[in-house]
């Protein structure tokens, strides 16, 4: 990264789970950053690392919905048709969703250079301020509802190119929050990485 100036901000977030870890053990992740909801959610039940990221308040709370109760429940039904008047707070409390980690994170992005077809890939590192873990962060943001062929060209040259520049990409695990989980949760972190080595594809479906 050196040549590169970064930009630095310091981000607070709090994030949320239901009983019996029931909304992170379906690799979903609610959050707020910086008061702001989001929640990320697996595309089309892909491997750990491809998310949708949901900002709508109504879309989250359908969302949560689903995922909780099996059913997307009428949450939504007097909101507009951006969700800015849904209730999530008090949506969440219903659903017994609560918060269960906080970490603020000093954050250097850096902007590099354009992939050919895929577009700028953004290099975030992240210091957690409470105990000094850093993590780095390779992405490229495709818009909504790229098709399956967007993705994995994306998916490869970001491959590529980490290898190119020294990095290697952990594709489970590597993250701030379930450095967190595994400190403070050994139990919640086993069973997560059950889950997510689980929907991790083989190598040979990933060729296809």
């Amino acid at each position: 990264l050196a040549g590169h100036v970064p930009s630095e901000t310091e981000l607070r977030d709090v994030y949320y789970d239901a009983p019996a870890h029931a909304l992170t053990l379906s690799n979903r992740w609610l959050r707020k950053r910086q008061g702001i909801w989001e929640l990320k959610v697996p595309r089309n039940g892909e491997e750990p690392g491809m998310y949708t990221e949901l900002t709508s308040h109504g879309d989250i709370a359908l969302e949560l919905s689903a995922c909780l109760l099996g059913r997307e429940e009428d949450t939504a039904a007097t909101s507009s048709s951006s969700g800015a008047h849904v209730d999530l707070e008090a949506h969440v409390a219903r659903l017994g969703v609560a918060p269960f980690a906080e970490l603020v994170t000093r954050r250097r992005t850096y902007l590099l250079p354009e992939l050919p077809g895929v577009g700028p890939v953004t290099a975030d590192l992240d210091e957690e301020l409470a105990t000094g873990d850093l993590v780095g962060e390779l992405e490229v943001k495709l818009p909504l509802g790229a098709d399956d062929a967007s993705v994995g060209t994306a998916r490869q040259c970001l491959e590529l190119f980490a290898r190119d520049i020294g990095i290697a990409l952990i594709a489970v695990g590597g993250n701030k929050l379930l450095k967190f989980i595994e400190r403070n949760d050994a139990a919640h972190f086993a069973e997560l990485m059950q889950v997510l080595k689980a929907r991790r594809p083989s190598q040979a479906s990933r060729q296809r």
